[in-house]
């Protein structure tokens, strides 16, 4: 309902993705909730609010609404989800590409002494102090593009003082 007391209903097909997507979910994790499942999803955050997002994990974590112990699996890049607050260390894994193969390891295979439950985990893993952060080069990416567009000029002042050659 709006400020003016006007209900507006929507057909399914007017709603975002991320609400569409948020209903979609729902049956299926209240079924978690019922027997004991392993509920996967590939992206979670895709196309949700982060605090929605942030609503699932919690839901799956908390034993008084996941009382039969149903997991969740998801992959994201959501930084924020990975917080001492939200996941146990245990519950955090990462993927670190290396020449075509992957290898996964867990936030708890780090040093206890170093990485505490202080720790800002998705400061740290933005650090890049965990791995399985891309390496992402700026200029041979700039470079490649500037070669396929036959490196045509383009007017300095196009995107103000955004664009820097420092990097």
């Amino acid at each position: 309902m709006g400020e003016d007391g006007v209900e507006a209903v929507f057909e399914e097909e007017d709603e975002s993705d991320g609400t569409r997507k948020i209903f979609s979910m729902m049956h299926p994790i209240m079924e978690a909730f019922k027997d004991r499942t392993v509920f996967v999803f590939d992206e979670l955050d895709n196309g949700l609010h982060p605090h929605v997002a942030d609503m699932v994990v919690r839901l799956f974590n908390d034993r008084t609404i996941n009382k039969v112990g149903s997991q969740l699996i998801f992959s994201t890049h959501n930084m924020q989800i990975m917080s001492p607050e939200k996941m146990r260390r245990d519950q955090i894994w990462f993927v670190e590409k290396n020449e075509g193969s992957s290898r996964c390891y867990s936030l708890d295979d780090f040093d206890k002494k170093k990485v505490k439950p202080t720790t800002p985990y998705h400061v740290w893993y933005d650090d890049g102090r965990f791995g399985g952060v891309p390496t992402v080069n700026y200029t041979k990416i700039k470079s490649l593009i500037m070669e396929l567009n036959g490196e045509q000029d383009i007017d300095p002042n196009l995107f103000g003082s955004v664009d820097s050659e420092g990097e």
